[in-house]
């Protein structure tokens, strides 16, 4: 965003109708989606007055939804999920203000392209060309399968932060967040110990990393390792995560309640995820799986396949007695 669409959005938030809605739907939605909506509905206005608009929408709320629904479309022309946001963004600002103007009709979704694939290798070499406080940051998230929104709850609750620190001494951090799904009470993710980075994470004494700091570093550190691509930022990490699972075979429902999708299971029957232990064995199989070769480890595996092609010896002589 630039600086001056960054003053007119700043503008835009001091109108009093529009700043009550935005501090009252701060309880039931994560900052990053009310800046979105913020963003979108500064575009909706842009020449028309807020407090204007809601006057009309109680005095003919049946031609503001017509006139709603013939923007939506307009938008729709262009960029589904543009129309899609706005009209989010609008339903939450009429009910706010308790004006009933019914916005129906589904916007179909069109066929897309897949989106970029994040691969463990690939996000690996991108986080190398970052420095610290960020590549701490980001190997953090590409081993916990949390995103930017998770981080920022990290950075701004002290509480969360104190238990970090609390067990430190551990193998590994059990970090408790906010439930990201209404099928979720309890929400938390596993993570070694050696990746998780100090909170909160500065740029320097008294800045704190934002969303907007990560993406600007994910992007400068991607075309450095000519791996960049438009839609492939650092919430794709969660991508990398959740494939490196199923390649070291990690229970589908303990890697996906580590992501905060409940459990792999939409009406929240699936529990299994909530035993610590069986969860920390679970994502363990990651943490394996990830771990460079030794010498060592090689030598115990080649006298495990020794013993094994003994016993295999032995089972078919007494097989053929």
């Amino acid at each position: 965003m630039t600086f001056a669409n960054r003053e007119a959005l700043n503008r835009f938030l001091k109108h009093p109708d529009i700043k009550a809605w935005h501090s009252g739907i701060a309880a039931e939605l994560k900052e990053s989606t009310r800046n979105e909506y913020l963003i979108f509905l500064s575009r909706y206005f842009r020449d028309e007055d807020p407090a204007d608009f809601l006057k009309k929408a109680q005095e003919n709320p049946r031609q503001v939804a017509i006139e709603i629904k013939t923007r939506l479309g307009e938008l729709y022309s262009k960029s589904i999920m543009t129309a899609r946001i706005t009209k989010y963004a609008m339903k939450s600002f009429l009910a706010f203000h308790e004006v009933e103007v019914h916005v129906n009709g589904k916007l179909k979704v069109r066929r897309v392209r897949r989106k970029p694939e994040m691969r463990w290798e690939n996000a690996q070499k991108i986080i190398v060309e970052t420095d610290e406080p960020y590549r701490g940051l980001f190997t953090f998230m590409l081993n916990s399968g949390l995103g930017e929104d998770e981080v920022m709850e990290i950075q701004n609750t002290p509480e969360i932060q104190r238990s970090i620190q609390e067990q430190r001494t551990n193998p590994y951090i059990k970090i408790s967040l906010r439930p990201r799904k209404s099928n979720l009470d309890e929400f938390f993710t596993i993570v070694p110990s050696e990746y998780v980075p100090e909170f909160p994470a500065r740029t320097r004494p008294g800045a704190l990393v934002d969303s907007h700091d990560m993406q600007t570093v994910w992007r400068r550190a991607a075309r450095k390792a000519k791996l960049y691509q438009v839609g492939l930022g650092p919430h794709q990490l969660r991508s990398a995560f959740r494939s490196q699972c199923g390649k070291a075979d990690v229970a589908s429902s303990v890697a996906e309640f580590f992501m905060g999708h409940g459990g792999g299971d939409k009406f929240g029957y699936s529990r299994e995820a909530l035993d610590v232990d069986y969860a920390a064995k679970e994502i363990g199989k990651l943490w394996t799986y990830n771990r460079g070769g030794t010498r060592e480890a090689y030598t115990v595996l080649q006298s495990e396949v020794q013993e094994l092609q003994e016993k295999i010896r032995i089972l078919e002589k007494e097989y053929r007695t």
